[in-house]
C-alpha cells in the first residue's frame, strides 16, 4: 500500500485566501502533500493513470452551477476521472446534477457550508476508495444506472464470461467494502484486486464503481 508522501492532494480553486487554508489544513490533518492550483490543466500533466487513487483533486464551483461546471470539465478534460479521485466543494445544492456528478465519476461532494472538518473525513474516505456523498443522492444514482440496464446501456453479460476471481471481486464491491478489505478477504495484492476490477468492467460494460455494484447486486 502506498506511503502518504505517495499520494498527492490538489486544491484547484481561484480564491486564494480560502485555498491557502485549505490546503494548510488537509496537509496537517492527513499528512499527505497538499497545493493549490488555479486550473485542472495546471495539475493534469502531474497526474499518473496508474496510480489514479493516490491522486485526489478538490474542484472548486464556488459561484458556478454544478452543471456548468461538470459541462466544462467534460469538455476541457474529459479523461481528467481517468487519472485521478475527483471531488467537488462549494457546491450548491442540486440533487439531480449531483448525482449526475457521481455517474460520471466524482468521488466525494462537499457543500457550500459544509465544515473544513467534514472535507477532511470525506477526503480520508475517498482514499479508502470510499464515495463521499449523501444517501439520498447515491439512491438517485442507482435509480438512473438501473434505467440505464432496462434501455440495455450497461451489457447484459452472461456471469459465466467471467472468471471465478472476478465474480468474487464483484461480489464483494456490491457489499461496500474497499479494495484493501477485498486484497485481504482474497489473500490477493490490491494490484491485482485492480486488475480483477479492470477486467471486469471490460466484460460487463460498466465505467465506474457504482455501475459495477448496481450489476454485481442484479446479477451475482
Amino acid at each position: 500500500m502506498p506511503s502518504l508522501t505517495e499520494k498527492s492532494i490538489y486544491i484547484v480553486s481561484t480564491i486564494g485566501t480560502q485555498g491557502e487554508l485549505l490546503v494548510s489544513f488537509l496537509r496537517e490533518q492527513t499528512g499527505i502533500p497538499c497545493r493549490q492550483a488555479r486550473n485542472l490543466g495546471d495539475v493534469e500533466g502531474e497526474l499518473q493513470p496508474q496510480r489514479r487513487e493516490d491522486n485526489i483533486i478538490l474542484l472548486d464551483c464556488f459561484e458556478k452551477r454544478l452543471k456548468e461546471q461538470l459541462y466544462e470539465v467534460r469538455m476541457r478534460n474529459p479523461d481528467i476521472v481517468s487519472k485521478c479521485l475527483l471531488c467537488l466543494f462549494n457546491v450548491q445544492h442540486d440533487e439531480h446534477a449531483e448525482a449526475e456528478a457521481v455517474n460520471y465519476g466524482v468521488r466525494g461532494v462537499f457543500h457550500e457550508n459544509d465544515p473544513v472538518e467534514s472535507i477532511q473525513k470525506g477526503i480520508s474516505c475517498v482514499l479508502r476508495d470510499g464515495y463521499w456523498i449523501q444517501r439520498r443522492i447515491m439512491g438517485k444514482c442507482l435509480s438512473m444506472n438501473a434505467k440505464g440496464l432496462k434501455n440495455n446501456k450497461i451489457k447484459q453479460e452472461v456471469p459465466g464470461s467471467l472468471t471465478r476471481r472476478e465474480k468474487e471481486v464483484l461480489s464483494s464491491l456490491a457489499t461496500g467494502v474497499t479494495n484493501e478489505e477485498i486484497a485481504q478477504k482474497l489473500f490477493i495484492s490490491q494490484h491485482t484486486v485492480k486488475t480483477h476490477i479492470f477486467n471486469a468492467y471490460k466484460k460487463i460494460g460498466v465505467s465506474n464503481r457504482l455501475q459495477a455494484c448496481l450489476w454485481a447486486a442484479k446479477h451475482l
